[in-house]
């Protein structure tokens, strides 16, 4: 057996969900009670001060009221650890207009992926200065030896006039990030008297700055695989490498950071950790605004006292152990339904059509959907047996299941209407969606009722728009069907051996009559990564206008990764149109022939290094072209 974690965080996001003060303490009793010692409070700029004194008081913290918070967990044995980050996903800095000037991207050029200011200039002097007085401010509210400083996912380093002018008198990005490290650590540890910890993604692009940073930094490793053996890369061609392996030789410490979203991910992650020597774990949960955490409770449960612990002879007889306390139900058929239902991860209703539009309704899908079924029929008639709390983790994870089952319901039906089907069949796949549409509105309620409880007095809307969204688009959608009117539909079929790359695509049809190219799609195709039979050939579809007239199609693909195409067709009403010729090539195209047939091979468009095209820029931004002659079936 393996002996327990000195740290043991739990994360709540405040940066993307406000959460009231009852429901934070409520959750530090939770917390506390299954073996967690930090509270982490992601904050980003949700708390307001003299120095950062721009966010509305109904949408930010005071100062008081995170002391309040600081007191409540102390009494409980717990320390609070507060996330602010100084370059990257300082959004909430950057949208308001004394602070914008700060950004990366204030000249309003493109960075990495868009125009978004989530980046600020680490060459600036006026960077240093309001972070040093907003450090000042947080770290006064909290006494942790602790202070998390963020650093993940900061796309946009190099962009700016004053980063380009270093790099062009020979530094590197990994310098720039290095040196902003390095000044960062001077504040925090020099001036302020704290630990910093930082999250490690960008060693993966910048891996330079591991040997030049100061070795008391506190690494937080974040890995949200469902299965985690040799850790991969986020986003570098899913580069294996034992990073936990590498920190204990550099003399790092280290926390690990799994996810919420699937029991496996914090179990096996723990398991690869135990084999190193981890300072401990910091439990993640994310982006909360329009779910609730309580469906995760029996992982966070879990996971806090496997860390607690060290690993058990029977994880299985663990996690029972933990579902028996937060129900106070000993029914063994009960408590394993809620088990798996941990490991299964969390399907969220498509807010668009496009989101459904995925080709055949496949095996797996189906297979997973009988599960929650069966998952569902086990876990409700225990909503009566189980205590105060289990009531309300009982009522989340059964309003995810009935999400899940009216998503797969949407999904059944799309997947028929959009393509060639009988008039009965068409009859068959509406009544679908019209009880699909019906249960959205009754969960929305649910889901309404379930905020006025635990977020009284905090604004709903998002929760709201996301339901009338989708029932807003699907509306619309099957109206179509009900007035006998049929779309037209552009179905392309893609080869991605890596779901977590970034190659964008714009396909467009020639319009003849006008003598022009319509796109028709823009985006970054993805597989559905919960999915679990999931390969890397994946369907997606476009509605277009009944009136598309097809003669020759457009594919333009540029940026991080590359991507295959095997096949395509136009399904319209008046015919099926498919590729039978290339006609034109650009940039780096292989194998075009590949997408003439309905076949498992592909064609290849882009370059597949990601590494090589994220330290340069130019290389990403090169459009690769392939140009098709559509002919009916």
């Amino acid at each position: 057996m393996h002996g327990k974690m000195e740290i043991r965080a739990v994360q709540l996001d405040l940066a993307r969900q406000m959460e009231t003060l009852p429901f934070i303490k409520e959750f530090i009793d939770f917390a506390s009670g299954f073996g967690y010692n930090n509270l982490v409070l992601y904050l980003e700029g949700r708390v307001r001060t003299k120095s950062f004194p721009y966010p509305a008081r109904n949408a930010s913290y005071s100062p008081e009221e995170m002391a309040e918070i600081v007191a409540y967990a102390s009494g409980k044995g717990m320390g609070v650890i507060p996330v602010v980050s100084n370059l990257g996903h300082t959004e909430q800095f950057l949208r308001y207009p004394a602070l914008a000037p700060l950004a990366e991207l204030r000249d309003g050029r493109r960075g990495r992926f868009s125009r978004r200011l989530s980046v600020v200039c680490p060459s600036l002097e006026a960077t240093y200065a309001f972070f040093e007085a907003y450090y000042s401010e947080i770290a006064a509210i909290f006494p942790s030896p602790y202070f998390h400083i963020g650093n993940d996912e900061s796309w946009d380093i190099g962009y700016c006039p004053l980063c380009r002018r270093r790099l062009k008198k020979g530094e590197t990005q990994s310098d720039i990030f290095a040196a902003h490290l390095k000044r960062t650590h001077r504040f925090v540890t020099g001036k302020l008297g704290k630990k910093m910890v930082m999250w490690d993604d960008l060693f993966e692009h910048y891996r330079q700055c591991l040997f030049e940073i100061p070795r008391d930094i506190v690494l937080c490793c974040w890995l949200y695989d469902e299965l985690v053996d040799i850790p991969r890369a986020h986003f570098c061609n899913r580069r294996r490498e034992d990073w936990l392996k590498l920190y204990d030789k550099l003399g790092f410490s280290y926390l690990i950071a799994p996810a919420d979203k699937s029991a496996a991910n914090g179990e096996t992650f723990t398991r690869y950790a135990y084999r190193y020597k981890p300072l401990g774990g910091h439990l993640t949960t994310w982006e909360k605004g329009t779910s609730f955490l309580y469906e995760h409770y029996p992982t966070l449960a879990y996971i806090g006292r496997l860390w607690q612990h060290g690993w058990p002879e029977d994880p299985v007889k663990l996690f029972h152990q933990v579902n028996q306390e937060i129900f106070q139900v000993t029914d063994p058929g009960f408590l394993e339904a809620v088990r798996v239902s941990q490991y299964l991860g969390s399907c969220f209703l498509p807010g668009r059509v496009e989101e459904l539009l995925r080709g055949s309704f496949t095996p797996s899908e189906n297979k997973r959907f009988l599960v929650r079924e069966y998952l569902y029929r086990q876990l409700l008639p225990f909503l009566a047996k189980v205590s105060s709390l289990g009531k309300k983790v009982l009522e989340d994870i059964l309003n995810r299941l009935q999400e899940e089952s009216i998503t797969h319901r949407l999904r059944q039906a799309v997947a028929g209407v959009s393509g060639p089907a009988t008039d009965q069949e068409k009859r068959w796949f509406l009544s679908l969606g019209q009880l699909a549409l019906k249960q959205v509105k009754e969960l929305k309620e649910k889901r309404i009722e379930q905020w006025q409880e635990h977020r009284a007095g905090l604004p709903s809307e998002r929760m709201a728009e996301k339901f009338d969204l989708c029932q807003e688009n699907l509306t619309s959608f099957f109206r179509l069907f009900v007035e006998n009117k049929s779309p037209s539909f552009l179905w392309v079929n893609y080869f991605l051996p890596d779901a977590y790359n970034a190659q964008k695509v714009r396909i467009s049809l020639w319009n003849k009559r006008k003598n022009t190219w319509n796109q028709v799609y823009s985006g970054v195709p993805k597989p559905n990564l919960l999915d679990p039979g999931q390969t890397p050939y994946f369907t997606l579809g476009t509605q277009l206008p009944s009136s598309t007239r097809p003669e020759k199609v457009r594919i333009e693909a540029w940026g991080y990764g590359g991507i295959g195409f095997t096949y395509l067709k136009l399904v319209t009403p008046k015919g099926v149109f498919v590729p039978t010729k290339i006609i034109r090539k650009k940039g780096l195209v292989f194998h075009p022939e590949m997408v003439l047939v309905d076949d498992s091979r592909w064609c290849w468009l882009g370059d597949q290094d990601v590494a090589a095209s994220f330290l340069d820029t130019k290389r990403a931004e090169k459009i690769h072209l392939l140009e098709i002659i559509l002919t009916k079936s």
